[in-house]
């Protein structure tokens, strides 16, 4: 069987099948299949796939780049392939070795920055949407999915349970992302007041949407907007960089972070989204030091043990 009819079922059963995916997910298989897997292996023959070239056509990424979900995307096809009997072969893509990737670090803003991004804003459409994503550090479909009713204002608690995506060109809106993903959080002070004061400048009500533009059309306004008022660089999702970022530096444990978050591990948020800062060891530093200070006898001062030199 020629890889690109293996594709076509595959695809054909992920879009209507028993455990058909959701849209969104569907076009990143569409996309992984056209631009990585078919141009390799679409004339191919499924069975004559071998460990050494699957091997070769990951080693041939430039800087890795994409290699991790375009090999999922083949690990993915070959294996339904195999579980479904539509071939009978050892699975190539077992011990498959991906190259090392560098990651790289996404900008964030500091503290100070923050505020005053925060801040300048003030008046913009999708005022409601970015301070929700600055202070809770939601992921985008998250934060643009909200409406007023989701969010508590007495209590600052915000419920997280969809998101709304462009596929297509349509919007969707679906549940969270994982199990986990679904979670209750809490605003800052300075921001339940700043929402208080946009919901009665709009007189929106419950069931509204905290900004009725689409998600993608959210994304541009705000980067444009960064561009123009020195923010250069900035995107809704590196919000959610920054949220954690200045989170660990202001001492919250990494575990609360991710579940603010709503990752279903820690690694997730230690690799992806906290930068390892200097400020944040000499916080911690200061703080063990501390302890270890308070720790000593009362009738003395803890000092440097004395160092001595043997000739």
């Amino acid at each position: 069987m020629l890889f690109s009819r293996l594709a076509e079922m595959y695809l054909a059963d992920k879009r209507e099948g028993r455990k058909a995916v959701r849209a969104n997910t569907y076009e990143g298989y569409v996309g992984a299949m056209r631009n990585h897997l078919l141009p390799r292996w679409g004339q191919a023959e499924v069975e004559s796939i071998s460990y050494e070239d699957v091997q070769s056509w990951v080693d041939s990424f430039p800087e890795g780049r994409g290699v991790e979900k375009a090999y999922k995307c083949l690990r993915q096809a070959i294996r339904w392939a195999i579980s479904h009997r539509v071939i009978v072969m050892a699975d190539p893509t077992v011990g498959i070795e991906l190259p090392r990737c560098k990651r790289r670090d996404s900008p964030t803003l500091t503290d100070r920055q923050l505020n005053q991004m925060l801040y300048a804003c003030q008046g913009e459409p999708w005022e409601a949407v970015v301070w929700c994503q600055a202070t809770l550090g939601l992921r985008r479909c998250e934060a643009c999915a909200l409406t007023w009713g989701d969010i508590d204002l007495r209590s600052g608690e915000v419920r997280i349970d969809k998101g709304r995506h462009v596929v297509g060109g349509k919007v969707y809106v679906w549940g969270t992302k994982t199990e986990k993903s679904t979670r209750t959080v809490v605003l800052p002070r300075f921001a339940v007041e700043r929402l208080r004061q946009i919901r009665r400048e709009r007189r929106a009500q419950q069931g509204d949407l905290l900004c009725e533009l689409r998600p993608d059309a959210i994304s541009r306004r705000f980067r444009s907007w960064c561009r123009r008022n020195g923010f250069s660089g900035m995107t809704m999702m590196q919000l959610r960089h920054t949220f954690a970022t200045l989170a660990v530096k202001a001492g919250v444990a990494i575990e609360v972070v991710a579940m603010m978050l709503g990752h279903s591990d820690l690694t997730m948020c230690f690799t992806r989204y906290v930068k390892r800062s200097v400020d944040v060891f000499r916080e911690a530093q200061r703080r063990w030091g501390d302890m270890v200070l308070r720790a000593a006898p009362r009738d003395r001062a803890m000092t440097s043990p004395r160092v001595v030199l043997v000739a």
